[in-house]
């Protein structure tokens, strides 16, 4: 590759870049290193492209390579900050993506992105003064940042100064509407000062943006809200449930993919003498549910020669494991953090382990993986505690309750 063609190529990765095809960007990329082995915008864009294509372990590993060619990147220093907080596991990790921030922004103090990058660290440890202090910082520098407003608004809700969640969770959508969190934060956070109607009316805001338009999280936001609107009857949240349930099927089929992808005909032969169940949470800390669940587990191993195995699929960043996980933990065959993992990547692992009955419980509260229950990796599924209510998932197949919660006479 001559001088003209690799100029050529960075002309192809920007506008691939621009259009957010990130497969593209990859494979130029790719293809730029092999030729040119020590130009660090290579390695740059790579890490971008794996970071967008969730595959941040990668990005992280071509992020380093690309600050080493060029160390006075403030820009890249940033990017991997930024993907070294996503994937931090504890307060070690967090300090670590910490430093990487505050060099960034030695290299330029009024690189706004490591500011809030910077401010999200400071958050997870803990630090919200500090944490406060950087996300305002980033909001002088770039008024408009959007982003910077919705981690600003994250602070205040974690210090239950919910008004202010709310003013700058709006501001975040008025600035990044095609910023998904931040509508999915404002609809949560107007909910949670007891405004219902408005939350409903800001979902319907949301899913006129052409960009969130089918996006799984925004309906489920609203659905989710619809329980708690005091005008909404049994009938109008039944025709948003087959509202979403279609919104599903389509968005599968648009993928150009389908509900229940595997296949269960091994299952059928199967010679493991114990009946293997999965537990998938967002609540397997200090939570009503893990405590709920602390209570049930040890009759499976009060009984001799116990012919059940239970696998948690915990859907919570490892930082926020506790001593309730701790506890949890000594009960499972198999405890995996899925955290970090795509909807496709999970349900696989879930069909190798063989699961025969998979458990949700989290419905549609904070930390749910409903969308990888449509994918049907277990031949059973249950919608059990965590959420009072239908899902609305299609193939969830089972709800799993006693008289409290669906009163006799009432129709699941």
């Amino acid at each position: 590759m001559d001088e003209n063609q690799a100029n050529l190529q960075i002309q192809k990765l920007f506008e691939f870049h621009q259009q957010g095809d990130f497969a593209n960007v990859l494979k130029i990329a790719l293809q730029l290193q092999k030729h040119f082995p020590k130009f660090a915008l290579a390695y740059k864009a790579a890490g971008v492209a794996l970071n967008a294509l969730n595959r941040k372990a990668e990005a992280v590993l071509q992020m380093k390579k690309a600050v080493k060619l060029d160390p006075n990147d403030d820009e890249t220093l940033s990017n991997l900050g930024q993907i070294s907080v996503e994937i931090a596991k504890n307060p070690l990790e967090f300090n670590n993506a910490k430093n990487i921030l505050k060099e960034a922004l030695q290299k330029n103090p009024k690189n706004f992105v490591a500011l809030n990058n910077l401010a999200a660290a400071y958050s997870n440890l803990g630090d919200f003064v500090n944490a406060k202090i950087y996300a305002e910082n980033a909001i002088k520098i770039a008024p408009n940042y959007g982003i910077a407003h919705h981690t600003l608004a994250v602070i205040f809700a974690k210090t239950h100064q919910m008004l202010k969640a709310v003013e700058h969770s709006k501001l975040a959508t008025e600035f990044s509407p095609e910023f998904v969190p931040a509508w999915v934060n404002l609809i949560q956070y107007t909910l949670d000062i007891g405004e219902a109607e408005k939350a409903a009316e800001i979902a319907d805001i949301a899913q006129k943006v052409k960009s969130n338009a089918n996006n799984f999280e925004i309906h489920a936001a609203r659905m989710r809200n619809d329980n708690y609107r005091q005008n909404v009857t049994a009938e109008m949240i039944a025709e948003n449930i087959k509202k979403f349930q279609q919104f599903l099927v389509e968005k599968f089929r648009r993928n150009g993919s389908k509900m229940q992808i595997f296949n269960f005909e091994k299952y059928k032969k199967i010679n493991d003498k114990n009946l293997k169940i999965g537990f998938v949470s967002g609540d397997l800390r200090d939570h009503a549910v893990a405590k709920f669940l602390l209570n049930l587990f040890p009759q499976f191993h009060s009984r001799e020669n116990s012919q059940i195995e239970i696998f948690a699929y915990a859907n919570c960043p490892p930082s926020q494991e506790d001593e309730v996980s701790k506890k949890l933990k000594k009960y499972f065959a198999k405890y995996r953090n899925i955290h970090a993992l795509s909807d496709l990547e999970t349900a696989k692992i879930i069909h190798k382990d063989k699961i025969q009955i998979l458990f949700d419980l989290s419905g549609h509260t904070d930390k749910n993986r409903l969308e990888m229950f449509a994918l049907k990796p277990a031949p059973i599924q249950i919608s059990w505690i965590g959420w009072l209510g239908t899902t609305g998932i299609p193939t969830m197949d089972y709800f799993l309750a006693d008289e409290f919660c669906v009163p006799f006479g009432e129709k699941y």
